[in-house]
């Protein structure tokens, strides 16, 4: 995966459960390559403090037919033409060189959400994701508990025949947050 131009990861690497890829707010070209497949590419636009979740179908290509190149890396802008203050303007990275990439990798923190649900066999989902396999806790009572990410959530439970319950959450570092959900017919 790449991140204008950029080289970011792996997919499998930002699989939106535990781990993200954390960008500068703003508009950004996010490719994906693999080789063997057509590559596509698509501009995104990230919002500050905000969780965005992407999705591409890759195509094969036809026999004979060669995968697109990721696009080339596109210095940022730093108020001055060619984006490095270390680089002479106008001069492009080397193929392959690392240039202030708009990556950001801060130190990732971890809250827990626990969620009790009636009736049990509803459907959980945390940020568009379905979530399973809540424990029984003494009395019979169904709790999932998932480690996330701290900041903001969108969490919504849903069952046919009930009115859906759909909340934005914020978690704590290191901090517990406990919802009891009562679906109503």
């Amino acid at each position: 995966m790449f991140v204008d131009g950029y080289a970011a990861g792996v997919v499998d690497d930002f699989d939106g459960t535990f781990q993200r890829l954390r960008t500068r707010p703003g508009g950004h070209e996010v490719t994906v390559y693999l080789d063997g497949y057509r590559t596509v590419s698509q501009h995104v636009y990230f919002r500050p403090d905000s969780t965005q979740n992407i999705r591409f179908t890759m195509e094969k290509t036809a026999p004979g037919e060669v995968s697109e190149p990721p696009p080339a890396p596109q210095p940022p802008s730093r108020g001055r033409e060619g984006g490095d203050p270390d680089r002479p303007a106008g001069e492009r990275p080397a193929r392959g060189e690392q240039q202030g990439p708009p990556i950001e990798q801060p130190q990732v923190r971890y809250g827990t959400l626990t969620i009790a649900v009636q009736p049990v066999d509803a459907e959980i989902y945390l940020d568009g994701e379905r979530w399973t396999g809540p424990t029984s806790t003494p009395g019979g009572i169904q709790r999932l508990t998932i480690r996330v990410t701290e900041g903001r959530h969108r969490v919504e439970i849903r069952k046919e025949g009930f009115a859906t319950y759909s909340e934005q959450i914020l978690i704590g570092r290191d901090r517990t947050l406990t919802l009891n959900v009562s679906l109503n017919k």
